[in-house]
């Protein structure tokens, strides 16, 4: 076999595990607000899996941090019958404590009360819609749909130079 050919074959088979099927390498995105999101509905993941596939487009599990962002979000799903029997990973969790839920990909923690159920305190739980876009703690192995999403404006700034500081609302203890 040509190394060319070797190539192809190894890239292909690194392409494959990187990204799922092939149906997750054609990425249509929506901008809502100040945020790009994918929807995730070509297979279903687990927790774990969903983040995996929003990091290979260099996006994150979505955090749904104010009652603007959860209306734009769930008003597009509705509109174009994308929420219609479906639930979608988000990045809440409480992984890092089991007694409070965080946005695992903003570190703050998850406030505004659009549970579906009042979560318990039972630990290794990751936050999924139900099918009225309300929020549900379930097992982080449950498999799922997902949405990712990632700022529209990088945080380094459209012209780079990052400054690094710590989200004041996260709180480590």
């Amino acid at each position: 076999m040509s190394p060319f050919y070797s190539f192809l074959a190894v890239f292909s088979i690194i392409a494959f595990i990187t990204l799922g099927s092939a149906d997750d390498v054609i990425v249509k995105t929506k901008v809502l607000n100040d945020k790009e999101y994918y929807v995730g509905t070509s297979s279903m993941v687990n927790f774990y899996r969903a983040a995996q596939i929003c990091a290979a487009y260099n996006m994150n599990l979505a955090s749904v941090e104010s009652d603007q962002e959860f209306q734009s979000l769930r008003t597009y799903l509705f509109n174009n019958s994308i929420l219609l029997g479906y639930q979608y990973w988000l990045s809440g969790t409480n992984l890092p404590a089991a007694s409070e839920y965080v946005w695992l990909s903003s570190g703050s923690r998850i406030t505004n009360s659009k549970w579906a159920i009042t979560p318990g305190s039972t630990a290794n739980q990751c936050v999924r819609t139900n099918d009225n876009f309300m929020w549900v703690a379930r097992p982080c192995t449950d498999l799922h749909y997902f949405i990712c999403s990632r700022p529209l404006v990088p945080t380094c700034g459209a012209f780079g130079g990052c400054h690094y500081t710590r989200n004041p609302n996260a709180e480590i203890n």
